[in-house]
């Protein structure tokens, strides 16, 4: 774990926007969805240099297309997912398994666009430890989603959910 005596160093984040998460009753049912209260966490993050996309774009375009057709993947194939999800879990509960599927296939967007509010949201909760990243901007994390963008444009998501 870092400490505050760290620099902050530049870093890009990716992130699918999420937000159905709350507090269940015993019977599995939401008492409180946070997705209501319009709160975006950071999902799906994959973090590098802004370096190394410049000099291995080709890479970041193909990692980019893995998380894609991941999240394609988990929308399309719940048994599978389910069974994958369990061995991380380390649950082998069915409700438990479900719970935790429907909340991140409801929080994985077929676009995976970063969310400045879920970053600002991470960082105050990183500022626990870390008081410097409370003034931390966002947007000094933050992606110009331009390849998620071209991905979009040349039809690779949409071929996905044809």
């Amino acid at each position: 774990m870092p400490t505050g005596k760290r620099r902050p160093r530049r870093c890009l984040g990716l992130e699918a926007r999420c937000g159905h998460v709350g507090v269940r009753k015993a019977k599995g049912k939401v008492a409180c969805p946070l997705i209501d209260c319009g709160l975006e966490f950071l999902n799906s993050d994959i973090v590098t240099t802004c370096s190394f996309i410049k000099k291995d774009e080709e890479n970041y375009r193909n990692v980019m297309k893995a998380l894609v057709e991941a999240i394609h993947f988990l929308r399309m194939d719940k048994k599978c997912s389910m069974k994958s999800m369990a061995k991380y879990m380390r649950s082998e509960d069915p409700k438990v398994i479900e719970v935790g599927y429907d909340f991140i296939a409801d929080a994985s967007e077929r676009v995976p666009y970063p969310s400045v509010r879920g970053i600002h949201l991470a960082l105050e909760e990183i500022a626990a430890e870390i008081p410097a990243a409370r003034k931390a901007d966002a947007m000094h994390f933050y992606d110009d989603d331009r390849m998620l963008q071209q991905l979009e444009k040349i039809g690779f998501v949409a071929g996905l959910y044809k």
